[in-house]
C-alpha cells in the first residue's frame, strides 16, 4: 500500500519539474542563437515573444523582420523593418532601409540582410537574389 502512495509523489515532481523547465523566460539571447543556427520559426517565436514584454524594442523587431524574411513571409518582413524604421537608432534603420529597399527593388523574397552587428550590404547581387548562407564580420581603419 505505501508504495502505491509513493508513486503518484514521483508523477508529480516529475511533471512539476518539466512544467518549470517548460516556462522558463526567454531571452534575447538564446533567440540570436537559434537565428543564427537556422531555427528560424523557433527564433521568430522567441522574438515575438520578447515584443510583447518589449513592443518598442527596435532590435527585437529588426530581428522578427530577418527571420520572416528568411520563412519568406515577405510582407511581415517589410512591415517590421518599417517599424525599425520609424522607431530605431540610425544605424539599425539603415539596415532596415537597405533590407526594405532591396525587398521592394528584387520583388523576390530570396534577399538577404546583413545582421545588425555586421556591416555587409544586403542588396541583389548582379546573378540575382540569394539567400546568405553567412555573414562574415570585418572591421578596417582606413
Amino acid at each position: 500500500m505505501k508504495k502505491w502512495l509513493f508513486l503518484p509523489s514521483i508523477v508529480a515532481l516529475i511533471v512539476g519539474a518539466q512544467m518549470a523547465a517548460s516556462a522558463a523566460p526567454v531571452t534575447f539571447t538564446q533567440a540570436v542563437q537559434d537565428y543564427t543556427s537556422g531555427k528560424f520559426s523557433l527564433a521568430l517565436t522567441k522574438f515575438s515573444t520578447i515584443a510583447q514584454q518589449y513592443p518598442s524594442n527596435a532590435l527585437t523587431h529588426y530581428y522578427m523582420a530577418l527571420c520572416h524574411q528568411a520563412l519568406n513571409h515577405i510582407s511581415q518582413a517589410k512591415l517590421e523593418y518599417q517599424f525599425v524604421v520609424m522607431s530605431g537608432d540610425a544605424k539599425l534603420k539603415a539596415h532596415a532601409n537597405r533590407a526594405l529597399t532591396a525587398l521592394n527593388y528584387s520583388g523576390a523574397s530570396n534577399v538577404a540582410t546583413a545582421s545588425p552587428a555586421s556591416s555587409g550590404a544586403g542588396g541583389p547581387s548582379s546573378t540575382g537574389a540569394t539567400k546568405v548562407k553567412k555573414v562574415i564580420e570585418f572591421y578596417a581603419d582606413w
